[in-house]
Formats: C-alpha cells, sequence, structure tokens
C-alpha cells in the first residue's frame, strides 16, 4: 500500500477488499440467480482490487527508476557546484516531480528531526524497494566511509542504470508478442467460464 502511495492501512484495505466481494457477489446472486456465479465474481473483484493495487505498485517503482539517473545528475552537480550531500537532496527534492522528489524530501525531514542521513536513505530503500536506489545507497555508504569523488561515483552509476534501462526497454520490444501471447492463453479460461455462466 506504501508502494502504491495509497493512504490505507492494512486493516482499511482489508475492510475495501470485504466490502467488494459482499457487494459484487450479492450484486451477481441476484441479476444471475446463482450463489456459485455470486461468489465466483466476488472472488474475481477481490483478486482484481489487488491486481490494480500491484500493478499501480510497480508503476510507481518504474517511474521512480526512470527519475532517479536525473536526480543523480543533479545531485552530481550541485557537489560540483560547492553544495553538501544534504543540500543536494534538497536541491533533488525541490526540483524534481514526484515520486521521487517526495522520497528525498522524506530525508530532508527525518534529519530535520534528528534523524541520521545514512538511516533515512536506508528507510527510503526498504519503502521504495527500489534495486537501482540500492546500488545509490552502497554507494553513499562506501564513500562515507572511504572518502573520494562522490559527484563522478554519482555520475558514473547514472550512466550505469541509463544503460540498463536501454537494455529493458530492448528486451521488452523483442519479447512482446511472446508477453501478449502468454497473457490471452492466461485469461482464456476465465473468459470461457465467464461466457459459460
Amino acid at each position: 500500500l506504501e508502494r502504491a502511495a495509497l493512504p490505507l492501512k492494512v486493516s482499511e484495505y482489508v475492510l475495501v477488499l470485504f466490502v467488494t466481494f459482499i457487494a459484487v457477489a450479492a450484486v451477481v446472486t441476484v441479476l444471475s440467480k446463482l450463489l456459485i456465479g455470486g461468489l465466483l465474481m466476488g472472488v474475481l473483484a477481490v483478486v482484481l482490487v489487488e491486481v490494480w493495487v500491484r500493478s499501480r505498485a510497480r508503476a510507481r517503482l518504474s517511474l521512480f527508476n526512470k527519475q532517479l539517473p536525473v536526480a543523480l545528475q543533479v545531485m552530481a552537480t550541485s557537489l560540483r557546484s560547492g553544495f553538501g550531500v544534504m543540500e543536494a537532496v534538497q536541491t533533488v527534492g525541490r526540483e524534481m516531480d514526484q515520486p521521487l522528489s517526495g522520497e528525498f524530501s522524506l530525508i530532508i525531514d527525518q534529519a530535520r528531526v534528528g534523524g541520521s542521513f545514512e538511516a533515512g536513505v536506508a528507510q527510503m530503500v526498504e519503502r521504495v524497494g527500489s534495486e537501482d536506489l540500492r546500488i545509490v545507497a552502497r554507494a553513499l555508504e562506501i564513500h562515507r566511509k572511504v572518502g573520494g569523488d562522490l559527484a563522478s561515483i554519482l555520475d558514473s552509476v547514472a550512466s550505469t542504470m541509463r544503460e540498463r534501462e536501454e537494455l529493458r526497454g530492448h528486451i521488452k520490444a523483442l519479447t512482446a508478442q511472446q508477453r501478449l501471447g502468454g497473457m490471452i492463453v492466461g485469461v482464456l479460461p476465465v473468459w470461457v467460464v465467464g461466457f459459460f455462466l
């Protein structure tokens, strides 16, 4: 729910699923006069809500990963201009769009109330669940322990991320037809059951 940016507690989400199941099952049962059909459609409605939440979380993560290389370049530019790491993070939080700006702004907010920068980054990695962000967090941790030119490290990580994203795009383009065929074959049994009902 947090990764999908839905302002719901787990108990509230479970209540939404329960109400969805009851409402859909009742309506389908009344219309079709088949209890089993109503129950099946209620379960299907719950599954569709869950699929929607998960797809929203995936879309948000994908957008975050696309924004991350740009954010790293902004940080690198800020560091070269003489700003510190916290000022560079603040610039990203101010200049970038959601969802990335909100996550980086949370690091600043946590630091203002006494939290450490490293803890803020670790919490952001857990919240977002991005492997690319985990690489950035490791780079920042290594820089803190060893030292070195952080701006060039961030540029290098951003360049690697761009290349990986380009490779992902090529793979998606090459496998699009096979994935569509798999989706059609997967949905076919549900469609046949729905048709006969």
